[in-house]
């Protein structure tokens, strides 16, 4: 499995690849007029929860490290784009738009310090405020 793994990145050059691939893309298109809106709203609702579990895959994981940095982010953007479609305008694209927005301007708050420094390592310090919510969010 491992050889799998750390071998040549050639999965997505073969016919079979593409091929599997519209195939899985036609069955997410074709699903949700055969299902009922319950298992659709499940559904998304598991597909979103995925990019959540692989970038804590790839934190925890690859770079042995667990951040709740990540965490903060995730629930301010899922935040902005609850209260942005209960609220403000019920839409879904100004609800991902919003869920987008809210927290890169926290981080773009957190990250001046290191917009200044041309080195990684002495920028480090600052890409590590950035992980805590109650340093990024000054009252």
């Amino acid at each position: 499995m491992f050889k799998l793994l750390d071998g040549p990145q050639t999965l997505g050059r073969g016919r079979a690849f593409w091929a599997c691939f519209l195939v899985v893309l036609a069955g997410a298109l074709i699903y949700p007029v055969f299902a009922d809106s319950y298992d659709v709203g499940n559904f998304s609702y598991f597909l979103i929860w995925i990019f959540m579990a692989l970038g804590l895959c790839l934190m925890w994981g690859y770079g042995g490290m667990l951040s709740f940095g990540q965490a903060a982010y995730f629930g301010l953007g899922a935040y902005g784009a609850g209260l942005t479609m209960r609220y403000l305008i019920p839409n879904t694209f100004a609800g991902m738009a919003m869920g987008a927005f809210s927290p890169a301007t926290v981080a773009c708050r957190a990250f001046p310090p290191a917009w200044r420094l041309r080195s990684s390592e002495r920028a480090f310090p600052a890409f590590r405020r950035s992980r805590s919510p109650a340093i990024a969010l000054p009252v």
